[in-house]
C-alpha cells in the first residue's frame, strides 16, 4: 500500500470510478527503462467492489495510475489517449484506454480559454467515461513541474498554482514487457513481426496538419507543415546542440549528418504527419503468459512524425545487432504505398542516423556516457553501410 500524500489521489480515483475505496500500490516498472531517467510513478489501482461497465474485460477491477513529471509528456499521452485512440483503435490495437485526466487547469484557466481550448472542462467519450484533456477537481494535491498552458494559472509568482500533479487513469490491459519475456527464437521473430503489424494499424489512426508534438491539434507546441524540412531541421538542431555541448563529434561524424539533413529535404518530401509512438520498443510492447501479442504502452514521446521514425528509435539498437529482428517487424508492417522499396530503405536509414545524434545529445546533456558511445558506434555503422 501507498503510505504518502496520496489520499487525495486515492479520493479522486474512488470518485471517477464510481466506487467507494481503491488501493493503491506501487509498480516498479514506469519510466525504467529510459536510460539515466525516471520519467514517471506508476500505481496500481485496485477496486475490488467496482462493476463499472467501462473496466477492461480482462482486468474488470484494476487500473493504473501514472504520475508524470514532465509536462510535455502528459499533454502528449493525454492527447493520444484522447484523440488518437479513440474509437475502435484502442480495441484494435490493444492499448490501454484512458478512464481520466488530472492535470493542471481548472477553473481559471477555463474561464481565460474556454472550453474548447486544451484545458477544457469535464467531457465524456461515447463510453460514458470521463476523459477530459485537462479534468477540473475538488482534490487540491500537490505535484510537481511547470504549467504546460500560457494563461499562467499553475504559476505561483501569478497567483496560481493550483492542481499541479500530472495523472491519468488508464485501464489495465495486462501482460508482461516482451524485453523481459524468455522467448524461443522463433516466439520472438513471431512479437516482432505482430509489432509491426500493430503499428501500421497506428500509423493509419490520423494524419495532421504539421509536424510536432501530439498536442498540436489543441493549440499547444509549433509544427512544421513541410516533412523534409521537418527533418532536415531536426537533425541540424541536434548536430548544433551536439557542437554547443562541445563534445567528441568527429568530421566524419559531422559530414554523416550534414548530408543526411540535405538527403531528407528530397527523401520525405510529400510525406503527410503520421501518429508515431516514438518508444516503440520492446519495453513498450506487453505479451500474455504463453508470449503472444498483447498490446501497447506508454505512448509519453508521441508525436506528429514521419513513419520511418518508429523504425529507428529502439534504445536496445537491435536494427544493428541483430537485423532478423527488424526483418520480422519490416515484414508485419509493409511497404508504405506511394514509396519504392528503395525510398523507405533510405527513409529508414536517416531515421536512424536522427536517433542517433538524439542519442549523442540526450547523453551528454543528462550524463549518460553509456548512450553517447552508443550514439556514435550507431553514427559509425550507418556511415559505412550507405554513405
Amino acid at each position: 500500500m501507498v503510505e504518502n500524500d496520496d489520499d487525495g489521489l486515492m479520493s479522486w480515483c474512488s470518485s471517477v470510478l464510481g466506487v467507494g475505496h481503491v488501493q493503491l500500490s506501487h509498480n516498479g516498472d514506469a519510466g525504467r527503462h529510459s536510460p539515466g531517467q525516471h520519467r514517471a510513478d506508476l500505481l496500481k489501482v485496485s477496486c475490488p467492489q467496482s462493476t463499472s461497465s467501462d473496466c477492461d474485460s480482462h482486468n474488470r477491477n484494476s487500473y493504473y495510475l501514472k504520475m508524470h513529471r514532465d509536462p510535455a509528456h502528459f499533454s502528449n499521452e493525454v492527447h493520444v489517449y484522447s484523440k488518437w485512440m479513440c474509437g475502435d483503435l484502442s480495441s484494435t490495437l490493444k492499448a490501454p484506454r484512458l478512464i481520466s485526466a488530472l492535470g493542471f487547469c481548472a477553473e481559471s484557466c477555463i474561464k481565460s480559454r474556454g472550453p474548447s481550448s486544451y484545458c477544457s472542462e469535464n467531457t465524456s467519450t461515447t463510453s460514458g467515461v470521463e476523459s477530459a484533456m485537462l479534468l477540473k477537481t475538488t482534490n487540491k494535491v500537490t505535484g510537481v513541474g511547470g504549467c504546460i498552458c500560457s494563461c499562467g494559472c499553475c504559476d505561483s509568482s501569478k497567483g496560481g498554482g493550483h492542481g499541479r500533479r500530472m495523472v491519468i487513469l488508464i485501464t489495465d490491459i495486462g501482460g508482461i514487457q516482451a524485453s523481459k519475456a524468455e522467448l524461443s527464437r522463433e516466439a520472438k521473430l513471431l512479437v516482432w513481426f505482430q509489432a509491426g503489424k500493430a503499428l501500421s494499424k497506428f500509423h493509419a489512426a490520423a494524419t495532421g496538419a504539421c509536424f510536432g508534438p501530439a498536442s498540436l491539434e489543441c493549440g499547444i507546441g509549433v509544427g512544421i507543415p513541410d516533412a523534409g524540412l521537418f527533418i532536415a531541421t531536426e537533425i541540424l538542431k541536434t548536430t548544433a546542440n551536439i557542437q554547443r555541448l562541445k563534445c567528441p563529434f568527429s568530421a566524419e561524424e559531422e559530414d554523416t549528418a550534414r548530408r543526411a539533413a540535405e538527403m531528407a529535404r528530397m527523401l520525405f518530401c510529400g510525406e503527410q504527419p503520421t501518429p508515431c509512438h516514438r518508444d516503440y520498443c520492446p519495453c513498450n510492447w506487453l505479451l500474455d503468459e504463453g508470449g503472444a501479442w498483447k498490446g501497447v504502452v506508454d505512448f509519453e514521446f508521441s508525436a506528429w512524425d514521419v513513419r520511418a521514425t518508429d523504425f529507428a528509435r529502439f534504445p536496445e539498437w537491435e536494427w544493428m545487432s541483430d537485423p532478423a529482428l527488424m526483418e520480422a517487424f519490416s515484414r508485419g508492417y509493409g511497404t508504405p504505398i506511394r514509396l519504392s522499396s528503395a525510398e523507405w530503405a533510405m527513409q529508414i536509414h536517416i531515421s536512424r542516423i536522427r536517433y542517433a545524434l538524439d542519442a549523442i545529445s540526450w547523453g551528454e546533456e543528462n550524463g549518460y556516457k553509456g548512450f553517447v558511445a552508443e550514439g556514435h558506434a550507431a553514427l559509425q555503422y550507418l556511415h559505412l553501410s550507405c554513405f
